[in-house]
């Protein structure tokens, strides 16, 4: 596809771009497109758009989806601002269904991605083409092990991304893991669900967020967490 034609350029079209401090060097950032800012059909020098991100810069190179080539790899300081996208692109379909005082955007921002990853949370991608369409963290605190972030962008769900990302993580831990969601997020749950996870009850979901997790109070109150076998097991409810 042509970097300079704008008909093959959309709002979710992964591109590499050239932001204009970087004109010089011809330094390329990737990521996914939010807006398309020029107006013409073409531009002799790239589309100019603006990233999920927030950066803007003319297009340079437009990624096409071929070939089935796929892995899942531990992510790295180079995966940042993909890893930032991902989440804010497929975190839309939590728009209009969580409560409205817990929807913000961007959903994550860079400053609490960055805090998430300090904290420990290990985020492994699905990558296709060597390009990451999926994300998932794991984080071990305490006694327990926590997935965490789990998102795929929203032209690649429904083919399995997230079943592959979560079995893969499941492999990483010898503890009883946990996950927390939306309780709004009823897809969310029904996934978990299909993987063996079960709801724990109310009372429990309160102590064990407090516990694990560092979250507001009103997220607390707005969650469901959900355990594997071996926390039932281990009579920990």
């Amino acid at each position: 596809m042509a970097a300079n034609a704008r008909r093959d350029i959309k709002p979710g079209t992964e591109v590499d771009i050239v932001l204009k401090k970087d004109q010089r060097t011809g330094k390329l950032t990737r990521g996914i497109v939010k807006d398309i800012l020029t107006r013409s059909g073409d531009h002799p020098h790239g589309i100019k758009v603006r990233l999920i991100g927030g950066q803007v810069g003319r297009v340079k190179n437009v990624l096409n989806d071929r070939g089935s080539g796929s892995a899942i790899r531990q992510c790295n300081d180079r995966d940042f601002e993909m890893i930032y996208a991902i989440i804010n692109e497929a975190a839309q379909v939590y728009k209009g269904v969580i409560p409205a005082d817990r929807w913000k955007e961007p959903y994550m921002s860079k400053e609490e991605l960055k805090h998430e990853i300090a904290a420990g949370v290990v985020f492994w991608g699905f990558e296709e083409n060597n390009r990451l369409v999926g994300v998932m963290g794991i984080q071990y605190v305490q006694d327990v092990t926590l997935i965490r972030h789990a998102y795929v962008r929203l032209k690649k769900q429904q083919r399995g991304i997230g079943n592959k990302l979560l079995l893969e993580l499941c492999k990483k831990s010898d503890r009883p893991i946990m996950i927390g969601t939306w309780a709004d997020a009823t897809w969310a749950i029904r996934f978990y669900e299909k993987h063996g996870f079960k709801r724990v009850s109310e009372e429990e979901k309160s102590r064990l967020l407090e516990k694990y997790w560092s979250i507001p109070p009103r997220q607390v109150v707005t969650s469901v967490v959900l355990a594997d076998q071996q926390w039932f097991d281990n009579g920990k409810y």
